[in-house]
Order: structure tokens, then sequence, then C-alpha cells
């Protein structure tokens, strides 16, 4: 339904599907994959009690594409017309590399960690034409902050790639790299 709304106003998105995952990030997948298992069996449970509210809560999370569907998707979009560009590693840094090539205005998804990557505008919460731009050079703007002081920010609060202390908050981060 969003590919048709872009389209129907003139807009082409450009979908980027990430290839392997880096293997510093095998432990962060893991641990996804255990929380999907985990929300599958919530699912169920709730489904053989016919618990309607628990089922919209876990249903979410249990699912996700195989990659039959996700081959399936990609030649839908080839046939619509819609460009398809499938990322060496992960999505974030292709959609900051089109993003300076300024191949792409925009990088529409609720992950911050693309602007990181250098996306310039990122497209939030985006339906019906509706959506909430986040500037990364505003949001550095705002904060004082170089980009790589802003990288570090990230890292030192945690990310996919390191075992920073689970609890240091955004803020605390920040007087981190700052002091």
């Amino acid at each position: 339904q969003r590919t048709a709304f872009y389209l129907e106003n003139d807009i082409t998105p450009v979908y980027v599907f990430e290839g392997g995952m880096p293997d510093l990030k095998v432990e962060e997948i893991e641990s996804r994959h255990e929380k999907k298992e985990n929300a599958q069996e919530q699912y169920e449970q709730a489904k053989a009690e016919g618990d309607t509210e628990a089922m919209e809560k876990w249903g979410p999370r249990a699912d996700s594409l195989d990659y039959d569907q996700t081959d399936e998707v990609k030649e839908l979009f080839e046939l619509m017309g819609v460009p398809v560009v499938e990322a060496p590693s992960e999505a974030d840094p292709q959609c900051g590399q089109l993003s300076k090539e300024g191949t792409v205005d925009y990088c529409h998804t609720e992950d911050f960690d693309h602007l990181l990557h250098g996306v310039d505008g990122l497209l939030r919460r985006f339906s019906n034409g509706v959506g909430e731009l986040v500037s990364r050079q505003q949001l550095l703007d705002d904060l004082g902050y170089t980009h790589d002081q802003m990288v570090w920010r990230q890292i030192v609060a945690g990310c996919d790639y390191n075992t920073s202390p689970k609890q240091v908050a955004w803020g605390r981060a920040g007087n981190i790299v700052e002091g």
C-alpha cells in the first residue's frame, strides 16, 4: 500500500535489501532470534487461549519474511518498476552511500543508525503523505556535535557491534563523549 501511495504521488522509492550480516553482529542476531522465538511461543499461547489482545501484541514481534518471500517481494517491486538495491551487507551504510551520492532525497526508516552512516534526511512515521523528517545536520547543530562525536556517542551508548555497558543512556553517553 505504501509503495502504491509513493507511485501515485510521483515519488520513486528505492528499496534496499540487506545482504549478509557482519561477524561483529552475530551476538545481536542470536539475541534477536531468541526474542523472535519467544514471541512466537507467546503468540501461539495467546492464539490457543483466544486472547486477541495478546495476539496483537506478540504477532508482529514473531513475524518475519523468509528468503523465498523476500525474493518474491523483490520481483514484485521490479515488475512495478521500483528500483531494488541489494546491499553487500547491512542496509544502513548502503542507504548512507545512496544519500551521500544524491541518489535518494530521504531514507524512510525508524532506525536512527542510518544518520550515523551519513543519511541526511531520515523520514519517520510516514503514512498517507505525513511523516516526521529528521535532518542529520539539524540534529548535529542542535547537539553542537560533529558527525564523529555523534557516532562515538552512539558507540558509548551501545550499538549492535560492541559490548558497551548495557545501561549507558544517551544523555550519559553524551557526557562521556564531551568529557
